[in-house]
């Protein structure tokens, strides 16, 4: 009987979900996808894809079925059965704060620990990083690259965006694009988003911006979290544009798969770095809000410097005009220091699934092992401490023995005798 394999992420049909069911589509298993948006469910069966609307009167019967789920973030976990493994790839290693990292999501933490049979980690660094944040034991988070990065080489990224775009981008020498973390909405206001100014720094003049990005023949890609692109105002230029979540959708374009096209990156404490850095291309971090996040939301290690190691930090638009023409002219600056965080953050293994397919084809007699040497260790540890017990026992009658000896050689003890045996007669 073929495995039935699910698959979900956030938004619908992307991320590490996506790039791992691409791969999965030829493997002897019925795959479905379920989704969260009905239009994006209905385009999916269009395009030959076994989608589920999550509303739809079959989808709770239809996802009993399933032997595995596939997934990026919380959903469905409430309708697991006992008989069902959930593997999470997640949506990102990344600098801030999370899980049991944070107070207010200890509670969601503690279903997603339990709920979650595997998780995901692209190198040893993350899975420490995953089994501290989520509280999970750190044999249930395995390493495999993200199931994204593949997209990263496969030299398509000028082409895909300009599908989303709708433009020529050819045209430009060098693409920039700018990719904050999600800070404001959704319950969260982590630092403030300045309006007027599109990239959130200190000192900053718009036509100083436009005169060099036009001056460079430099496009700037604003990708921003969709609830924050209302923000943007408009800008008179072609060498500005905005990466709209909606536009990517349609095109059933995510973000890693526009990446390779991209030339420099500039970000905070977006896990959307962590992925770039595999190309070793330059990076700018901007620091104007460093206090703030670290105070609302909290940095790893609370240290930025670590985790910015790779590019230089830029807090006002003069500074970032010489380090963006610094980065792109300059091919050493900053290139060990790419290279010796990526290695860390991303482990030095083949950009691919192949192994994490294996894994999850052979995930039966993983389980049997795993449960195996779990079990194995939990009667030792079991063993270990009845043994400890045992002796604390055997210690404290010694010392109770002791007492009482002492009390019966006593001369007081001999004394109070004699004299009960006196008041007895």
């Amino acid at each position: 009987m073929e495995k039935t394999i699910g698959f979900a992420s956030f938004p619908d049909f992307s991320g590490n979900s996506k790039a791992l069911y691409e791969d999965m589509s030829n493997c002897k298993c019925n795959l479905v996808w379920f989704c969260k948006d009905r239009n994006i469910a209905d385009k999916l069966k269009q395009k030959g894809i076994n989608a589920l609307w999550e509303k739809d009167d079959i989808f709770q019967e239809e996802f009993k079925k399933v032997n595995i789920l596939i997934n990026t973030h919380d959903d469905y976990l409430d309708l697991k059965q006992d008989n069902q493994i959930f593997i999470n790839l997640w949506h990102g290693l990344g600098p801030k704060k999370g899980g049991v990292l944070l107070e207010n999501e200890i509670d969601w933490n503690y279903k997603f620990c339990t709920k979650n049979d595997y998780l995901i980690a692209p190198s040893e660094f993350g899975r420490f990083i995953y089994s501290t944040t989520f509280n999970m034991p750190f044999y249930k988070v395995k390493q495999f690259p993200q199931a994204r990065y593949k997209w990263l080489f496969e030299n398509k990224g000028k082409d895909n965006l300009e599908k989303v775009l709708n433009t020529n981008i050819k045209k430009f020498n060098k693409i920039i694009m700018y990719a904050p973390t999600f800070k404001q909405g959704l319950g969260r206001k982590e630092t403030q988003v300045n309006d007027n100014n599109i990239l959130n720094l200190n000192y900053y003049e718009e036509d100083e911006l436009v005169n060099f990005l036009e001056q460079n023949n430099y496009l700037l890609l604003l990708k921003l979290h969709p609830s924050e692109e209302r923000n943007i105002p408009e800008i008179n230029t072609d060498n500005i544009l905005v990466l709209k979540d909606e536009n990517m959708l349609d095109n059933f374009i995510t973000i890693n798969e526009i990446m390779d096209g991209v030339d420099l990156l500039i970000s905070d404490y977006s896990s959307i770095f962590i992925d770039y850095i595999n190309l070793e291309k330059p990076v700018i971090f901007f620091d104007t809000d460093k206090k703030a996040y670290q105070k609302n939301r909290g940095v790893i290690f609370n240290n930025t410097d670590f985790w910015w190691s790779a590019g230089p930090k830029v807090h006002e638009l003069s500074d970032f005009v010489i380090e963006v023409k610094e980065l792109l002219d300059n091919t050493n600056y900053y290139k060990d220091e790419r290279h010796s965080f990526n290695q860390l953050v991303n482990g030095e293994k083949d950009k691919n699934n192949e192994e994490l397919i294996n894994f999850i084809l052979n995930l039966e007699n993983i389980q049997k092992e795993n449960t195996n040497i779990y079990g194995q260790a939990l009667f030792e540890k079991q063993n270990e401490q009845l043994k400890e017990k045992i002796e604390k026992l055997t210690q404290e009658k010694r010392q109770l023995r002791d007492e009482l000896d002492s009390i019966i050689y006593s001369r007081t003890y001999k004394f109070s005798k004699k004299i009960a045996k006196i008041l007895k007669k």
